[in-house]
């Protein structure tokens, strides 16, 4: 999407009649306009290109990278390249705004010899949909390695809020695979970049930055291009009109229109797309706890929708039994686009937790949002009851009470004077491993329930003594199994098992060498103790 962003078309298309009160229904499909330049000009991919190999060479000098430039010898296989946060609410976050061009002339043709590309652009545009902007500034568009191997280059720094194209620089990294092959991911946001360095080794879907708009650049993307050892230009996609490579490089090629069910949420107002972010704020309007006379915007993003494809949207009241049922028909053809249902509430409705479901090319996704009488029986609660527990030499287990109606938790930690680092648990207790010993750890969690956030909060602790249930133990031999309903734990000997929870506390136990988990065990961690006819005793931490 090294080009103008995207031009809006949105139509009111019908009316229904909704027992709530009414149903409005709305569609609009987005498309970028043809570009006017290509992302890196002539002179930048000449120094670029030059930069790269003298890299490559360096790091094959220094035994960082284990072959040299060389022609292809073997094949790998590309995952995609961006992904969605689980923080997001997004099922999927990607869309495609161009391909490759494989015209030499003037005109544009992509590998299947449609049109989805502008005249000389050199990889594939993948950008954050829906809310390119808000992914972009929330960091849900999360660029990962495709495949494995070493960097060779990282260029960061550079702004990351273009609009017009006119950008000096991007913010890039550059990958060598084992193959000798090359991957670029350009355009992300500035300082999201892997801490890696250059001779660094990273993992297929190992989070490489965030997808930005730096460089030549319109909105938030990713330029995904890939050469060959030699340097040659590839299309990782395989097709009628690609003749630069003939197999296809992804290891699941997708098709050339992808159909796909994106995202549902909710809103409070129709949702304001920024068309240059440096001028303007993208404003979703989130919200999924809605009063009697609200009007709830319930907001459908699709990739790929092709004109006559057919949505099923289903509303539940909070019991569970059906309120509304119908099929929908997509009129317009695009690389992206949305449907946007209007419910104007009743001032005597159900209320609690409505669900709606949304089935579009086999996909559902189903989703929810509270209707409440008023604040105080809405809301998420921040969570309390904030505890710790040493478990091993250098492992603490983090716990926590969290509101009924949480449906994940985020924690931030700082162990003194490294940078904050931040994990996401559905389970109300973690388990945070290599710390080193009598650090002080300040760590934080706050619960999602929907679209809302409650606060953080925050407990500051050095590390506790080790528990008395753990002081004499030391795991040196076999360890438990995970098995249908518990867990087993084999040994010689007549040994008893027995399970805690991380503050200690018997929860079920057992002579043998299997115990089932209780009826109605939470989610989350736990430790399992094994003592011997002789009286020594193991503990190891298992999961449920």
């Amino acid at each position: 999407m090294c080009s103008r962003y995207f031009s809006v078309f949105l139509s009111v298309f019908l009316a229904l009649p909704f027992t709530v009160r009414s149903q409005d229904i709305w569609s609009g499909t987005f498309e970028p306009d043809p570009a006017p330049f290509d992302c890196i000009d002539s002179v930048k991919r000449e120094r670029l290109e030059a930069t790269l190999l003298a890299e490559a060479q360096r790091l094959l000098g220094e035994g960082y990278l284990s072959e040299p430039l060389m022609a292809r010898t073997s094949t790998i296989r590309l995952d995609w390249p961006m992904r969605t946060s689980r923080y997001s609410g997004y099922n999927r976050i990607s869309a495609i705004s161009s391909l490759l061009d494989h015209n030499p002339r003037s005109g544009t043709l992509d590998y299947a010899c449609g049109a989805g590309s502008y005249n000389g652009h050199t990889g594939t545009d993948i950008f954050p949909w829906p809310f390119p902007w808000t992914a972009m500034d929330s960091n849900w568009a999360e660029v990962v390695a495709a495949a494995p191997g070493i960097i060779l280059l990282k260029q960061d720094g550079n702004f990351d809020r273009e609009c017009d194209g006119s950008g000096s620089g991007w913010n890039a990294i550059y990958i060598q695979h084992a193959d000798g092959s090359i991957a670029w991911y350009g355009h992300l946001k500035s300082g999201s970049l892997t801490s890696k360095l250059a001779g660094d080794a990273v993992t297929t879907g190992e989070l490489l930055g965030i997808a930005g708009s730096s460089g030549n650049s319109t909105g938030p993307h990713l330029h995904f291009e890939i050469h060959e050892a030699d340097g040659s230009l590839i299309d990782p996609y395989v097709g009628t009109c690609n003749d630069l490579n003939f197999e296809s490089w992804w290891s699941r090629q997708e098709p050339h229109h992808h159909s796909v069910l994106n995202a549902v949420m909710f809103h409070d107002a129709v949702p304001e797309m920024a068309s240059c972010a440096t001028g303007e704020t993208e404003n979703a309007h989130f919200r999924n706890r809605f009063f009697p006379g609200d009007e709830v915007f319930m907001g459908i993003y699709l990739r790929d929708p092709r004109s006559s494809q057919k949505l099923n949207i289903r509303i539940r009241r909070p019991d569970g039994s059906l309120f509304k049922n119908w099929d929908r028909t997509i009129s317009s053809t695009a690389s992206s686009g949305f449907e946007m249902v209007s419910i104007r509430l009743s001032r005597r409705p159900d209320f609690g937790t409505w669900t709606a479901e949304v089935t579009y090319q086999d996909q559902t996704i189903t989703k929810t949002f509270e209707l409440c009488a008023s604040e105080e029986n809405c809301d998420c609660s921040q969570p309390d009851n904030l505890h710790q527990n040493a478990l091993e030499f250098s492992s603490l287990g983090l716990y926590w009470s969290g509101p009924e109606n949480a449906e994940e938790y985020q924690l931030r930690v700082d162990v003194e004077d490294r940078p904050t680092r931040s994990y996401f648990s559905s389970a109300t207790n973690f388990d945070l491993t290599e710390l080193p010993s009598s650090s002080e750890v300040v760590w934080q969690v706050r619960a999602r329930c929907g679209y809302l956030t409650s606060s953080w909060s925050t407990m500051l602790s050095s590390r506790t003594p080790m528990p008395v249930i753990l002081s004499d133990s030391v795991i040196t031999e076999s360890f438990p199994t995970r098995m249908a309903g518990g867990w087993q734990w084999k040994g010689e000997g007549n040994y008893r098992l027995t399970l805690y929870d991380l503050s200690g506390q018997r929860i079920g136990q057992i002579q043998g060498e299997k115990l089932e988990a209780p009826f109605g065990l939470p989610a989350g961690l736990y430790l399992l103790e094994r003592i011997s006819p002789d009286g020594e005793r193991r503990f190891a931490r298992v999961s449920w």
